[in-house]
């Protein structure tokens, strides 16, 4: 049965991983609290650390923060006693991200997303550089410092587009990101011209919730 239990967390982890993407995320949580259920029962504890990795990124997207808090400090902890010490800067970026929702001081946050993105780049891994720029970026657009947080936008963006093979949730995000970036700059053509790329790649990848938020804001700019 463990053998059984092991294929049923990784399907249900990647199902949960594309509902949350397409934005169908109550149902995604479900197939993350699936694959979590089947991955104890298997004692494969690195498919437990995926699913409460990117099971807390899409209880993010739920705005359901305490969970994901949960989540992700529980990933955490498994990271270090499994010491898969590579997968540590995608909880580390998206707890980070909850935090800074829930008006933690940024201050206190960036230590901890600057080793993760010296230890991303030691990895030469683009989809967590830009996981943890982005969360970098978060932390600067919250006490309202535009100019580095749109800095640490690029270098997301950068890092994501140096791999063809990147995730592309993570850069939907990212031009999300940016587009309300360039409107507290005061820059309304940049802002447009990142949202009609955002509504292209929301779009491409089905990723329908920002297909709707990009179409809404390209809307209303028109």
């Amino acid at each position: 049965m463990a053998g059984g239990d092991d294929d049923l967390a990784g399907i249900h982890g990647v199902i949960g991983f594309n509902l949350v993407d397409w934005g169908r995320v109550g149902e995604g949580l479900d197939h993350y609290a699936l694959s979590l259920e089947h991955a104890r029962s298997a004692g494969n504890r690195r498919r437990e650390i995926w699913s409460l990795g990117l099971g807390g990124w899409g209880l993010l997207a739920a705005d359901r923060l305490e969970e994901a808090d949960l989540w992700l400090a529980d990933c955490l902890a498994l990271v270090e006693e499994q010491r898969w010490i590579s997968f540590r800067p995608w909880p580390v970026a998206v707890l980070s991200e909850s935090r800074t929702r829930q008006q933690a001081r940024p201050d206190d946050l960036r230590p901890r997303l600057e080793e993760a993105f010296a230890l991303s780049c030691q990895m030469n891994d683009p989809c967590w550089e830009g996981a943890v720029a982005r969360a970098l970026a978060l932390t600067y657009a919250a006490e309202e410092a535009f100019e580095p947080a749109m800095e640490w936008l690029g270098e997301a963006r950068r890092c994501c587009m140096r791999d063809t093979d990147s995730y592309a949730g993570l850069q939907v995000e990212i031009l999300a990101s940016q587009v309300e970036v360039n409107l507290k700059l005061d820059r309304p053509e940049t802002a447009d011209a990142v949202a009609r790329e955002w509504l292209a790649l929301a779009a491409r990848t089905h990723r329908d919730s920002h297909v709707a938020r990009a179409a809404g804001f390209v809307t209303r700019r028109s």
